[in-house]
């Protein structure tokens, strides 16, 4: 389930990447050629606008899903721009040296004098961060939220009557 879901939320990266980078070779890196079993819930939810994430834009996204798992596991909070430049930066390191991620996309671009590859991959995990820390944000905000409590108890009264 959270694969299909992590695939959902990598297609809404690809539609936001698609307005910063410019470079046409990368920007095709990005989107997927054939169907894979995480396009699953894009194809449930697709009405023609939909974009299904390449295996590589797949695995960048996993790999930040599974650093924001261990963070709320410890219990780590965001409290500065250090600490969230802190996330990028670890998640970075597995993909530094990494051959088997975009790896078409080197060979391309080594022969223009251009790498594209890292800068790439950190604008992909920026936005996926950027989605998954609002929500989770937003779930905390609606847990805390004394409002959300008393909608839920001002039916319990009204249907109770006196």
């Amino acid at each position: 389930m959270r694969k299909v879901i992590v695939g959902y939320i990598a297609g809404c990266v690809i539609r936001f990447v698609r307005k910063l980078v410019k470079c046409e070779y990368c920007l095709t890196r990005l989107v997927a050629t054939e169907k894979h079993s995480f396009h699953k819930l894009i194809g449930l939810r697709n009405k023609g606008g939909l974009i299904f994430p390449s295996t590589d834009t797949y695995q960048v996204c996993i790999a930040a899903e599974t650093v924001i798992r261990k963070i709320l596991k410890e219990n780590f909070v965001i409290k500065t721009k250090n600490d969230y430049n802190y996330i990028i930066s670890k998640i970075l390191k597995g993909f530094i040296g990494n051959k088997t991620i975009f790896t078409n996309l080197e060979d391309e671009h080594l022969s223009y004098g251009v790498e594209h590859k890292l800068s790439l991959i950190k604008i992909v995990l920026e936005k996926y961060l950027s989605i998954r820390l609002h929500y989770i944000a937003k779930i905390e905000t609606t847990a805390r939220c004394i409002e959300g409590k008393r909608q839920y108890y001002k039916k319990l009264v009204q249907n109770k009557g006196c």
